[in-house]
């Protein structure tokens, strides 16, 4: 069996909206089965790939920005 070894691949996302960066982390995710681990913002800050606050932001429209980097920052 060959085992799996972690790479780690950056991409620069140039948006107005956040959202529009989720939507590109959903099109990898839907292509590859990969998600992201970590979304770097604009401010500096890190914050975790939180799956149900990106679909809640972007696929549903139920959050807006601000509670999506809320939830992703404390998943509980």
């Amino acid at each position: 069996m060959i085992k799996k070894q972690a790479f780690k691949l950056i991409y620069k996302v140039e948006s107005e909206k956040l959202v529009d960066v989720i939507r590109v982390a959903w099109e990898v995710i839907s292509e590859m089965g990969m998600e992201p681990e970590t979304i770097n913002l604009p401010d500096g800050r890190v914050i975790p790939w939180n799956n149900y606050a990106a679909h809640q932001f972007s696929a549903e429209g139920n959050i807006d920005e601000e509670k999506f980097i809320e939830w992703s920052m404390n998943p509980e």
